[in-house]
């Protein structure tokens, strides 16, 4: 389709929001970034496609810095606004998600502890677990290793591990 009003976009999202049965993903027919994320003008405002249709879907828009996800394992199209493929996560939930569905970029040298946690250093891929304790961050080196898919299965083993116990303490 390409090309789009405002209007436009605003009843597409409308009408994927209220697809409340659908098990396919439903792809966004506009404009899309680089990356293959729909991009809307909503209340003013250019912001990710799959953000507005779940902030309609939910009825939730002041969300306390949550960010609109693709869920974990479910779908990993980006361009898909299908309501019953998206959630509400915490910035950190959206990176450990990339992990786990194995879509992580990886960074050449530098990281950012809340996004990328695979490196690539002198031929050797390393991995890096955070764990994040009120004002205490710590990062974990969780091993060196010869390619990107090894890096990713211990970072996937650390997020799992992690998940399943109480960081409050």
């Amino acid at each position: 389709m390409g090309k789009a009003t405002t209007k436009e976009m605003i009843e597409f999202c409308q009408w994927a929001a209220a697809q409340k049965d659908a098990s396919e993903c439903i792809n966004w027919p506009f404009h899309k970034v680089p990356s293959g994320y729909g991009r809307a003008t909503y209340r003013g405002r250019r912001t990710s496609a799959h953000r507005v249709v779940l902030e309609i879907a939910t009825g939730i828009t002041e969300n306390e810095g949550l960010q609109a996800a693709h869920a974990p394992i479910i779908c990993h199209n980006p361009a898909c606004v299908n309501p019953n493929h998206l959630r509400w996560a915490t910035p950190l939930e959206n990176s450990q998600d990339k992990f786990l569905d194995k879509t992580a970029k990886v960074t050449n040298g530098s990281h950012d502890p809340t996004h990328c946690c695979i490196t690539f250093i002198r031929n050797k891929y390393r991995a890096y677990g955070y764990v994040y304790r009120q004002s205490k961050n710590r990062q974990i080196h969780l091993g060196t290793f010869a390619s990107f898919d090894e890096a990713v299965a211990a970072r996937r083993k650390f997020l799992l591990a992690r998940s399943k116990i109480d960081l409050t303490a």
